[in-house]
C-alpha cells in the first residue's frame, strides 16, 4: 500500500450497484487506468507509474503519474442498506516519498472526489438536455423493411469462380457449396441466382454485425455521458433498455442470417 495511510470513505447507494461500477469501470478506462479486477460487487484499477515517477522524481512528475489505486466494493450493513466503500491508496510501493508525500495526498483527495462525484450521480444527476437525445427510443427502431432487388446476375461459368475467389477472400469461412454444385451441373442460370442471393444475404450479415457494433458503442458513450453528469438517471435507463431491446433483435437475426451464409461445422452462436 505504501506509506501513506489510505483514504476511505462509504457512500451509501440506492440504485444498481452494477450500473454504478459499469460508470466507474467507464470513467477509469477513459482515464487510461488498469482495471485489476472487477466482480458484480467491486472493481480495483490502478492509474500511474510508480517506476517513471521514481525515476523522474514525485516533484516533476505530472499528478496522473502518480500511482495511485482505488478498491470499490459493495457493503451491507445489518441495517440492510447498502454501501460503496472506497478506498484509495498510494501505490507507490517501499521506499522514501520524501519530496512528494503532500503532491501525492492532494492528487488522492482529487481522485476521491472524482469516484464521489460518480456514485452520486447516480441519485442526484443533471438535467438532460433534449436536443442532445441520440439514444432516444425512436432512433433505435430497426429501419423499415426495403424490398429486395432483382436477379440480375448473367456471369460466365469462369466469372461465378472469379466471383466465388473474391467472396472467400472477403470471409474465409462463407458457405458456396451450392453454388459450386450448380456448376457441377453445368446449370448457370441457378448458380447465378445462387450467387446472387448468397451476396445479398452476407451484405445483411455484415450490416447486422456493424449494427451491434454501434450500439455497443452508443452505450459505451452514454455511460460516459452519465459519468460526466451529462445524462440523468432516467434518461440512461430508458436509452440502454432500448439498446438491449434492438440488440437482442439484432442477435436473433445475425444468428440466423450467419447459419445461411457461414458453414455448418464452423458456425459459432452469437
Amino acid at each position: 500500500m505504501g506509506d501513506l495511510d489510505p483514504l476511505v470513505k462509504e457512500i451509501q447507494i440506492k440504485g444498481d450497484v452494477q450500473e454504478i461500477l459499469n460508470n466507474l469501470e467507464n470513467y477509469f478506462l477513459r482515464k487510461e487506468m488498469k482495471i485489476t479486477r472487477k466482480t458484480p460487487t467491486s472493481i480495483t484499477a490502478a492509474s500511474g507509474s510508480s517506476i517513471k515517477t521514481r525515476v523522474l522524481g514525485g516533484k516533476f512528475v505530472s499528478k496522473d503519474t502518480l500511482p495511485i489505486k482505488y478498491v470499490i466494493e459493495k457493503v451491507v450493513r445489518r441495517s440492510g442498506i447498502d454501501f460503496l466503500r472506497i478506498e484509495i491508496q498510494d501505490d507507490l510501493g517501499f521506499g522514501s516519498r520524501f519530496g512528494m508525500k503532500s503532491k501525492l495526498q492532494t492528487h488522492m483527495s482529487e481522485c476521491m472526489a472524482d469516484v464521489e462525484r460518480i456514485i452520486n450521480s447516480y441519485d442526484s444527476p443533471k438535467p438532460y438536455p433534449p436536443e442532445e437525445n441520440i439514444f432516444s427510443l425512436d432512433r433505435l427502431q430497426p429501419p423499415a423493411s426495403s424490398k429486395k432487388s432483382n436477379f440480375q446476375n448473367n456471369f460466365t461459368f469462369n466469372e461465378i469462380q472469379n466471383e466465388i475467389s473474391t467472396l472467400k477472400k472477403r470471409e474465409r469461412m462463407i458457405d458456396t457449396k451450392k453454388i459450386k454444385k450448380a456448376l457441377e451441373k453445368d446449370d448457370i442460370e441457378k448458380a447465378n441466382k445462387l450467387l446472387f442471393e448468397l451476396k445479398q444475404k452476407y451484405d445483411e450479415y455484415k450490416s447486422t454485425i456493424d449494427d451491434i457494433e454501434s450500439l455497443d458503442n452508443r452505450k459505451s458513450r452514454l455511460a460516459v455521458k452519465l459519468a460526466d453528469g451529462e445524462i440523468d438517471r432516467q434518461t440512461y435507463n430508458d436509452a440502454s433498455k432500448s439498446i438491449r431491446w434492438r440488440k437482442s433483435d439484432l442477435e436473433e437475426e445475425l444468428n440466423r442470417l450467419r447459419k445461411e451464409v457461414i458453414y455448418e461445422d464452423y458456425q459459432k452462436p452469437f
